[in-house]
């Protein structure tokens, strides 16, 4: 499973044909709050890092690209 597959598991929208534009705004395709509280931990386990308490915020899941930059830069100083 991928990064993208795992997120998009946690979205209505795209449909599983479109991509996934790295500038979506993830809060308006429908990732509410419960959804990223849990999102971390998968992505953990799937990316073999660990998410520091500055990284849990708003802008970390507004678009995939900042969530995909947060997490190699996790991994990266890990």
């Amino acid at each position: 499973m991928t990064s993208e597959e795992l997120l998009r598991g946690y979205l209505p929208f795209p449909g599983a044909g479109q991509p996934l534009q790295a500038d979506i705004n993830l809060r308006l395709s429908a990732l509410d709050s419960p959804a990223a509280a849990q999102l971390p931990g998968p992505l953990e386990s799937l990316d073999a890092t660990r998410f520091a308490d500055e990284a849990f915020s708003l802008d970390t899941f507004a678009p995939p690209a900042s969530l995909w930059g947060t997490v190699t830069r996790l991994k990266t100083a890990a």
